[in-house]
C-alpha cells in the first residue's frame, strides 16, 4: 500500500455521543466500538485499497435507523446520524469557544433569522439540514454552514429542489464595471443570505436543531474607496471610524487586492498548498503539485496572462512525459518549473491601475490577438488620444 504524508490533515473533529447509540437496540454490544469525543481522523484511505473498508459483517434494523459495519479496520457506522451529530459538533465548540455563542445566537435568534419550529405535526416535506461551524481565516468571523447535499436514505434536500436560473452577474462583467469611473466604492451586505425571507409553506424543509431560541433591516458594512469624500458623505459611516481611515488600506476586491491609497489592483499569491521544500527548490515538484500551484493563480482579468500561459505551457508538457501525478519531475521540467515559479513571485510587486477611463473623454478600444503551436491570446487596451501625453489602460487580456 503506498501512502502520502503530510504534517496536518486540516479536519475537524468528530464525535457519535455513546447516548445517541445507545437509542438503537441493535447497536447496544457495539456502542463501545461505535462511540468517541474529539477524534480527529488522521489518515484517508481511497477506494484503491478497497479490501480495507469492504463490509465483512452488517448489523442492521430499519432503513431508517444507522447500521454499522464491520471491515479490517473496526467497526463503521452508517445512516441518519448527520442531523444530530453536525449540531452537537456546533454545541462543542460553542462550549470551548465562548465568545462564539453570542455571535452564533445572534445571527440566528435574536436578529430573527431562524423561528423555532411550530408544534404541530411535521408536514410531509419536512426536512432536517446538518450543520457545523467554519471561522473565516481571515476575518476570524463564525458563521454556520447548512449542508443542503447531506444524504439521508440516498436522499439529499439539493435532490427535491428545481433547478434555479442562473441569476449571479458574471464575475468579468462587474470587475470590468469597477474599473470604468475615477471614484469607486466598495461594501458587503451584512449577512445576505440569511437575510433571504423563505415563503412559511417551505419552511419546514429548512428546519435545523439548535438548543435554544433568545429583527433587523439588512446593514451594509465593509465600505472602502479611493476617495475619502465618498465615504464621508455617507452619514451613517461616519460611526465607522476604522473606515474612513484610508491610508495604506488595502481591500480584498472579487479576488484581487485593491490598495485604496494608490487605487492601484494587484494580487496576493496564494502558493500554502504547495510544500515548502518545493518553493525553496530542495526538491522537484510532482505533476499534481505544477497543477495546483498554475490552477492557484486567480486572475479574472487577465493582467497576469504572460505568467498564467507559461505555467499552461509547462503542464503540457509535463502531460506529455506521461508522468503519474506524484512522480517527481525530470531535471528539465523542474528547470522549467524553477524559471517560471520565479516569474510567478513577481506578481507580488505588480499594481495596474484600477480605473481605466479617468478622464471620461472620447476614446477607442484597440484589440490585439496573437497565435502559435503552444498558445493563443488577445489583449483589449483603452486608448484616450486627446490627452496629453495620449492615456493607454489595459482593459483586460485572455490567454490559452
Amino acid at each position: 500500500m503506498n501512502a502520502l504524508v503530510i504534517d496536518k490533515l486540516q479536519l475537524a473533529p468528530q464525535t457519535i455521543d455513546l447516548d445517541t447509540v445507545r437509542q438503537y437496540s441493535h447497536l447496544h454490544e457495539l456502542e463501545d466500538e461505535l462511540s468517541y469525543e474529539k477524534a480527529r481522523p488522521t489518515i484517508l484511505i481511497g477506494q484503491d485499497n478497497w479490501h480495507l473498508i469492504v463490509s465483512r459483517e452488517v448489523v442492521q434494523k430499519n432503513r431508517d435507523q444507522p447500521a454499522a459495519s464491520y471491515t479490517k479496520l473496526g467497526w463503521v457506522l452508517h445512516g441518519r446520524e448527520n442531523g444530530i451529530a453536525r449540531p452537537v459538533h456546533v454545541i462543542n465548540y460553542i462550549a470551548r469557544e465562548p465568545s462564539a455563542e453570542d455571535e452564533i445566537d445572534s445571527q440566528l435568534t435574536r436578529k430573527r433569522y431562524a423561528e423555532p419550529a411550530p408544534e404541530a405535526p411535521a408536514s410531509p416535506r419536512t426536512w432536517y439540514l446538518p450543520h457545523f461551524a467554519v471561522v473565516h481565516p481571515q476575518k476570524g468571523k463564525i458563521r454556520l454552514v447548512f449542508d443542503a447535499a447531506a444524504r439521508t436514505a440516498g436522499r439529499s434536500l439539493n435532490d427535491a429542489l428545481l433547478p434555479e436560473p442562473d441569476l449571479l452577474q458574471s464575475l468579468f462583467g462587474v470587475l470590468l464595471r469597477f474599473r470604468e469611473g475615477r471614484v469607486a466604492v466598495v461594501a458587503d451586505i451584512r449577512e445576505m443570505f440569511l437575510q433571504v425571507k423563505i415563503r412559511e409553506e417551505d419552511r419546514d424543509s429548512l428546519r435545523f436543531l439548535w438548543r435554544k431560541m433568545r429583527t433587523k433591516s439588512p446593514r451594509i458594512k465593509g465600505w472602502a474607496s479611493n476617495e475619502p469624500d465618498a465615504l464621508v458623505a455617507t452619514e451613517s459611516l461616519r460611526r465607522e471610524q476604522k473606515a474612513l481611515s484610508i491610508g495604506d488600506h488595502t481591500e480584498r476586491t472579487l479576488g484581487l487586492i485593491w490598495k485604496t491609497k494608490n487605487d492601484t489592483l494587484s494580487f496576493s499569491l496564494n502558493l500554502r498548498n504547495c510544500p515548502r521544500e518545493v518553493i525553496q527548490g530542495y526538491r522537484p515538484p510532482t505533476k499534481r503539485e505544477v497543477t495546483s500551484a498554475v490552477m492557484s493563480v486567480f486572475d479574472p482579468i487577465g493582467f497576469a496572462a504572460p505568467i498564467t500561459v507559461l505555467g499552461k505551457m509547462l503542464i503540457q508538457n509535463i502531460w506529455r512525459d506521461r508522468n503519474d501525478w506524484d512522480h517527481e519531475l525530470s531535471k528539465e521540467r523542474d528547470k522549467e518549473w524553477r524559471e517560471w515559479l520565479s516569474h510567478l513571485k513577481k506578481l507580488d510587486k505588480l499594481e495596474i491601475p484600477r480605473c481605466v477611463t479617468p478622464y471620461h473623454t472620447e476614446g477607442e478600444l484597440h484589440v490585439f490577438t496573437d497565435a502559435s503551436e503552444k498558445a493563443y491570446s488577445a489583449a483589449v487596451y483603452w486608448l484616450e488620444k486627446n490627452q496629453k501625453p495620449p492615456h493607454v489602460a489595459l482593459v483586460a487580456a485572455k490567454a490559452r
